[in-house]
């Protein structure tokens, strides 16, 4: 692997970390080794984004265009840049060209529709009002009668000491801090943070913003990449668009709204391990050659998260797995089993049943479960009694 590479894959590996600042000096040692390759500028230009720097943005989505001026990503991340500092009509027009060369990219056609809004929204704003002009004395100093405009008034001279023992200056009025304070601070936008995980056949993403619902988040999926758009307020919108490390299958990605997350749901197309949840430069490292083709690797998880500490979670399943358990503890750990192994629909079933019965029945058959409340059945010589019972 040349010094650039490996620059530029420990700038991917920052950047999924969310520590922008290092990504960006990574990208930049990986642009100093070799300044010939677009995809190292499309991703440095994503980072500049993520820290506000929109001006150095599309500077190096312009570079990138230049050496690829096929890629659509490039115009992609100019569009969004532009957009950024509310450059409308050229945020449209790189939008435009990345949606003629990739028109199966769904994200291309949302972009397009929000900058024409937008366009629409400034051409609809009320015109500034006309600054009136001064009326022109109706009397001359001779008392006869004048037309002409006022002169304009001479710009203040510079105060010198002098100046000031003779003729009055008017001192300009400086807030205290005392006024300051009753002006309203801008509220800190709410921070926003993403983790993901993946088994053999769906990769789960995870995103940290409370009280997300349907209304408020758009989601643009293709086989080959994924738009998520949050509206936080009426005044910011968290967005993120990944280009996918591998394809998936767009049309069964589900949504899992939780208060404090939501849970992004992508099955994948092709059973083989992601080696990062966006697709690196080299298409090589796309995704590894080796298959989740047996049984041991099948059930193996994998959670290459945002976190840097990395833990066995299979070690520690198999350590209490040795444990010899008895009596109770082996009973529950055969439902532990049935529950981990089974279905969504299974587990949905077993939860559904014990809860409405009271812990006395235990069903994996969600079609029967689903259909009524559960009834429990109580031990013979006992009958049932409800929490809320006197």
């Amino acid at each position: 692997m040349s010094k650039a590479e490996a620059a530029f894959q420990k700038a991917n590996s920052l950047f999924v970390d969310e520590d922008f600042p290092g990504a960006l000096a990574a990208y930049n040692e990986a642009i100093q080794a070799d300044g010939t390759i677009a995809e190292y500028f499309i991703k440095r230009s994503t980072c500049q984004s993520k820290l506000k720097n929109f001006t150095d943005a599309v500077a190096d989505a312009n570079i990138a265009i230049k050496l690829a001026p096929s890629n659509p990503q490039a115009y992609m991340k100019k569009g969004t840049a532009a957009f950024a500092m509310d450059e409308y009509e050229s945020a449209k027009a790189a939008f435009e060209k990345g949606h003629s060369l990739d028109p199966n990219n769904a994200q291309f056609k949302t972009w397009i529709r929000k900058c024409e809004a937008e366009i629409e929204s400034e051409g609809g704003a009320a015109p500034a009002a006309e600054t009136k002009k001064p009326k022109a004395d109706s009397t001359a100093p001779n008392g006869s009668a004048s037309h002409a405009p006022a002169p304009a008034a001479p710009a203040p001279a510079a105060v010198t000491p002098a100046a000031t023992s003779a003729t009055p200056v008017s001192t300009p009025v400086i807030p205290t801090a005392a006024s300051a304070a009753t002006t309203p601070a801008a509220p800190a936008k709410p921070k926003v943070r993403h983790e993901w995980f993946q088994s053999p056949t769906f990769v789960e993403i995870g995103v940290f913003a409370k009280n997300v619902t349907k209304e408020k988040l758009q989601l643009d999926a293709t086989e080959n990449s994924l738009g998520i758009h949050i509206k936080l307020s009426d005044a910011d919108t968290w967005s993120m668009d990944l280009e996918l490390c591998d394809t998936i299958k767009p049309q069964e990605v589900t949504v899992n709204y939780l208060p404090m997350k939501i849970e992004i749901k992508l099955p994948k197309k092709n059973l083989v391990k992601w080696t990062a949840l966006e697709r690196p430069h080299d298409p090589t490292q796309a995704i590894r050659v080796t298959k989740w083709d047996d049984a041991s690797e099948v059930n193996k998880h994998q959670y290459p998260t945002s976190g840097k500490k990395k833990v066995d979670w299979d070690a520690l399943a198999k350590e209490a797995q040795d444990e010899k358990l008895e009596g109770d503890a082996a009973l529950h750990k055969v439902f532990q089993d049935i529950f981990s192994n089974g279905d969504e629909d299974q587990r949905r079933a077993m939860m559904k049943s014990f809860q409405e019965s009271g812990g006395t029945v235990l069903s994996t058959n969600w079609k029967e479960v689903g259909k009524s409340p559960v009834k429990g059945s109580a031990p013979p010589g006992q009958e049932m009694k409800k929490w809320d019972d006197d």
